[in-house]
């Protein structure tokens, strides 16, 4: 354990007029250091920052195909039928808001709602991604556009639940250039500053992880061949807001701010009823999940 981490006060169980961000970074897998993997060859001060400093821990994935990991991780569930946590949220008469670019867009929304219809209090906030040929490969992609509208939607006071997706590393790390992903990666831990000083200001929680890995395995060590699915490796989860600084939530802390030295403590699953828990709503039992608070 670090030793400058100490135990959080259990929170109070009464919903919180407080927004609760969850930010994906898709494409984040953790693994070791080899060759092929872009993200321990990056350089990311502010994530490790992140690690050192907020509970974080390293969660397992469920399964390579985005069209199955984000029902699931609404859901909370293998069992798709079961409410979405964005269903339990409007059911619960609070505002949220789904923002991301037009590569992910589908995901955030109809995948992760397991619903085509747009729900009571739910808003869309559709950024256009550029247009990008394959000799152009735009790192930034549509990043700073998102990162103005998450400011816009913190700003408004309106949202309780705020999601927003970033399609950076996902999106370079398939195109099998190892150098471009590496530079995407350290923008978006750049990106992530910013991010995270937003949530703050707000008094916010901002819940970080990824549906999948990649860019941890860009290419095959054997074959030198770009890698052509996504990995089923695990994935980072930090939970950062005043509170949880220099706290801990039970979990064990990664030895160096390590997180490939961790072994998973839960899985996608998990990550609907953590954001109930902190809502202050009750996760009901069709949730396999659990809270990692």
């Amino acid at each position: 354990m670090n030793k400058s981490k100490t135990a959080l006060e259990p929170l109070p169980f009464k919903p919180r007029r407080r927004p609760v961000v969850l930010l994906l970074l898709d494409g984040w897998g953790i693994s070791v250091t080899r060759e092929n993997n872009a993200i321990r060859q990056a350089i990311i001060p502010n994530f490790k920052n992140l690690v050192a400093h907020y509970p974080a821990a390293v969660i397992a994935g469920s399964s390579k195909k985005d069209s199955i990991n984000y029902p699931m991780m609404g859901a909370g569930s293998t069992n798709l039928e079961s409410d979405s946590l964005s269903k339990i949220i409007a059911a619960n008469h609070l505002k949220q808001i789904k923002i991301a670019e037009t590569e992910k867009f589908a995901l955030v929304s109809i995948f992760f709602n397991n619903s085509e219809l747009q729900l009571p209090g739910e808003d869309y906030d559709l950024v256009p991604s550029p247009v990008k040929t394959t000799f152009d490969i735009n790192i930034k992609m549509a990043t700073p556009e998102v990162i103005k509208h998450l400011d816009k939607a913190l700003k408004s006071d309106l949202y309780d639940f705020i999601f927003l997706s970033l399609a950076n590393i996902d999106n370079v790390s398939h195109l099998g250039d190892f150098k471009n992903t590496i530079k995407a990666i350290e923008f978006i831990d750049r990106s992530l500053k910013k991010i995270t000083q937003l949530v703050l200001n707000h008094k916010g929680i901002l819940l970080i992880t990824s549906s999948h890995g990649y860019a941890e395995q860009v290419f095959d060590l054997q074959t030198d061949l770009a890698t052509t699915e996504n990995t089923a490796n695990p994935v980072p989860f930090i939970i950062v807001g005043e509170e949880y600084d220099g706290k801990t939530i039970g979990l064990e802390d990664a030895p160096a701010n390590d997180l490939s030295l961790l072994e998973p403590v839960g899985s996608i699953l998990d990550i609907s009823p953590t954001i109930l828990h902190i809502l202050g709503i009750d996760v009901p039992t069709t949730m396999e999940g659990k809270s990692l608070i």
